[in-house]
């Protein structure tokens, strides 16, 4: 016969606590990666927006 299956020492392992970590670095790391990359296409249009507006034949200030 098996022994009933108890969750909460389960959820209070250190293998729990450990599992739950590395998924939560990871979902951290995966965001700010996600991040990154938009603030880098933000930076290109930027980028574009300041050729498209800049004027040669105007001093700069």
């Amino acid at each position: 016969m098996i022994a009933s299956f108890n969750i909460a020492n389960v959820k209070t392992s250190n293998l729990f606590r450990e599992a739950r970590m590395a998924m939560l670095t990871h979902q951290a790391i995966h965001h700010i990666d996600l991040a990154d990359q938009a603030a880098e296409k933000v930076e290109q249009a930027a980028a574009v927006l300041v050729e498209a507006t800049h004027r040669p034949d105007r001093p700069q200030s």
